[in-house]
C-alpha cells in the first residue's frame, strides 16, 4: 500500500507492507523495497521508519490513496532501498509496523514491492580479490535463540565475529566450532551484551567450521553480526 499525505505543505509517501505472511524470516539476509518510479532517486536520508504516525489513521494528514500507475506514460527506473535492519526489527516486534516514509520528490508514478535475498546454509569467505573477507547479517527470532549458519574457516588464519545487540534486553553469545558442520562443541566462554552495545568474540581453536549462537531469556532477539576473516595468502 502507498498513500500520499501532506504535513506542513510537504508531500510524502507512506509505504506499508503486511509482514504476517512472510515465512522463515530468520533466513532473510537482505530486505529491500524496490521503488519503481519515473526517475532515479538519491535515497540518502529520504526513507525512514514511520515511528510517529499511525499508518491507519491518516485522515487528519490530508491523505490520498495511490499514485499514477499508467506505465505507458513514463520511462521507469528501479531504485533498491536496503531496509534489512528495520525489516528484522519490525518482524520481530521490537518496533511497530507502521510502514516507511519517503519524501515524494515530485514523483509522477511510483510502485513498491518487497524483495529478499536469503542466507546460504554455509557461508564461504571470498578471498578472490584479497586476503581479507567480511560479511554482515541481521538475525531475528521469537524463540529466544539464534543459531547462525556455519562459516567455512578451514582456509582462514584469523576469524572474528562482532555482534551488536538490537534487542530490548541483554543477550548471551558464544562460538561453536565443528569438523563437519554437524557435530559441534562450545568453543568459547559466553559473553553478555547489553542493548545497543557491540562486542567481539572469536574461536579459540582452529576448526573447519564456526558459527555464532545467541540466546536470551527475553523475546524477541535481534542482532547484527559481522564476520571478518583473514586468509593465509
Amino acid at each position: 500500500m502507498a498513500q500520499l499525505f501532506t504535513v506542513n505543505n510537504e508531500q510524502n509517501i507512506l509505504i506499508c507492507f503486511n509482514t504476517d505472511d512472510i515465512s522463515d524470516t530468520s533466513r532473510i539476509k537482505k530486505a529491500y523495497i524496490i521503488l519503481e518510479c519515473d526517475r532515479k532517486l538519491d535515497l540518502t536520508k529520504k526513507l525512514s521508519l514511520n515511528s510517529s504516525m499511525d499508518s491507519f489513521n491518516l485522515d487528519n494528514k490530508r491523505a490520498e490513496t495511490g499514485l499514477n500507475t499508467d506505465k505507458s506514460l513514463y520511462e521507469l527506473y528501479k531504485n533498491y532501498i536496503d531496509i534489512t535492519e528495520d525489516f528484522h526489527l519490525i518482524v520481530s516486534g521490537v518496533v511497530e509496523n507502521n510502514g516507511f516514509i519517503l519524501n515524494r520528490s515530485n514523483l509522477k508514478k511510483a510502485s513498491f514491492k518487497l524483495y529478499f535475498t536469503y542466507i546460504e546454509n554455509i557461508i564461504i569467505p571470498d578471498f578472490r580479490e584479497c586476503s581479507f573477507s567480511e560479511e554482515d547479517f541481521i538475525f531475528s527470532s521469537f524463540e529466544g535463540i539464534i543459531i547462525s549458519p556455519w562459516f567455512l574457516t578451514k582456509d582462514t588464519r584469523v576469524v572474528s565475529f562482532y555482534i551488536k545487540n538490537l534487542s530490548r534486553e541483554d543477550i548471551t553469545i558464544n562460538v561453536q566450532t565443528s569438523p563437519n558442520a554437524k557435530d559441534f562443541v562450545n568453543d568459547t566462554k559466553s559473553k553478555i551484551i547489553s542493548p545497543a552495545h557491540t562486542t567481539i568474540i572469536a574461536p579459540g581453536v582452529f576448526s573447519k567450521y564456526a558459527r555464532i549462537v545467541i540466546h536470551s531469556n527475553y523475546k524477541p532477539i535481534v542482532s547484527k553480526v559481522w564476520f571478518q576473516a583473514q586468509s593465509y595468502k
